[in-house]
């Protein structure tokens, strides 16, 4: 049997490489693919010699550095950073050459003199010289400055509104517990509590709550999550010192843009003890005068500055005929005789117009007329006040 040499559709088939050439190809090919990252990376990347001159850059340093890079190559350390750095150069140097991962915040200038803050990593190459890889954080560092200035703004406005906010999260941890409430500082302070002073739980939150009002909660809470709907409730909690105060609660549900699940209750807690004060006394105290206005044997009548009656209690139904409905929004007029309307009119408009009284307000002896068309003598004293910038006029007959 005779071995023919068999030839590729291309002609004869080349001679294997050895050993040298295969690894000469690989160091070829992985010298190009580190020219590529080197080239292509965004971060800047630089390289210098041991005494901290530049012997290369990248296109994205160079952008940075605001140089080209022949500028920028033969520059010391000290051409590209702020002065106060320029002095730490040989220490960092240093610790380069001593720490495997050496990361710190530097403050570089531009060769326009611009400053800038980039991030650091550096190493030392095999070679002696060092590699630097340098990132811009003005961006980052701008953000994170607004961010901080917005989250104190936040809690300023919270402190002033005695308004809390809290994020509960519905989804399970990988042992299956639900995971814990969070509490912005706010939310523990309305508690009783310093902020962080204590690890939110549901029980944590619901030994807070005044006991009998504790199964609504639940209730609101329950029905929130597993009909996916958002509440506002009012309810009173019981502070660490024993203090009874009220709160209102909202929250809405926040669901998982992928896959549609609700992942999150998202809401406020405030204080409203002292506006639930305020509501409770003048409930009480229009209760008081309510009573008294309803069961006043004089007549009572307010009217505003058109002259039309706003309110008139009971005693005017006896006075004048009419029912209280009837005159209800009726003008003032209808109650006096036929000749004193345009006087009353007149005088009214001059009043508002000068300021200057036609008549005494008090103990005024004027003409009434009842419903059946029959004059009544009566005595008037008025008085005048102002709300949400409308004149009001209040007689008492």
């Amino acid at each position: 049997m005779s071995l023919k040499k068999t030839e590729s559709p291309t002609g004869p088939n080349p001679a294997p490489l050895n050993t040298q050439e295969r690894t000469v190809k690989k160091l070829i090919a992985s010298e190009e693919r580190y020219q590529a990252l080197f080239d292509y990376a965004p971060d800047g990347i630089i390289i210098s010699s041991p005494d901290e001159y530049y012997l290369d850059a990248n296109a994205s340093m160079c952008q940075m550095l605001g140089y080209t890079h022949k500028e920028l190559i033969g520059l010391h350390a000290r051409d590209i950073v702020i002065r106060s750095e320029s002095q730490q150069l040989d220490s960092e140097f240093a610790l380069v050459q001593s720490t495997p991962d050496y990361n710190r915040e530097w403050q570089f200038k531009r060769k326009d003199g611009s400053v800038f803050s980039a991030e650091v990593i550096a190493t030392i190459m095999p070679d002696g010289n060092l590699l630097a890889m340098i990132r811009d954080v003005n961006e980052r560092n701008l953000a994170e400055k607004e961010l901080q200035e917005s989250e104190a703004l936040l809690a300023a406005s919270q402190r002033v509104a005695h308004l809390g906010s809290w994020v509960l999260d519905l989804t399970e941890s990988a042992d299956g517990k639900k995971q814990s409430e969070r509490w912005s500082d706010e939310h523990y302070r309305i508690f009783g509590f310093e902020p962080g002073q204590i690890e939110i739980t549901d029980e944590v939150f619901y030994n807070s709550v005044h006991p009998d009002d504790r199964e609504r909660v639940a209730q609101t809470v329950r029905e929130a999550v597993e009909q996916e709907k958002s509440f506002d409730i009012e309810h009173r909690i019981i502070l660490p010192d024993g203090q009874e105060r009220t709160v209102q609660a909202m929250a809405e549900v926040v669901f998982d843009e992928k896959t549609g699940k609700p992942v999150k209750l998202l809401g406020s807690v405030q204080d409203i003890t002292e506006r639930k004060l305020t509501q409770t006394a003048l409930a009480e105290s229009e209760a008081r005068y309510r009573s008294v206005v309803e069961t006043a044997p004089d007549v009572i009548i307010t009217i505003d500055d058109s002259s039309t009656i706003c309110f008139i209690n009971p005693a005017a139904e006896r006075t004048f005929g009419y029912s209280v409905d009837e005159m209800r929004d009726a003008s003032l007029t209808v109650l006096m005789p036929d000749y004193l309307r345009d006087l009353h009119k007149a005088g009214f408009k001059r009043y508002q117009e000068t300021g200057v009284k036609h008549v005494s307000w008090d103990y005024v002896e004027l003409t009434g007329l009842h419903k059946s068309g029959r004059e009544i003598p009566i005595t008037v004293s008025f008085s005048e006040y102002v709300q949400n910038g409308r004149r009001f006029f209040t007689g008492i007959i």
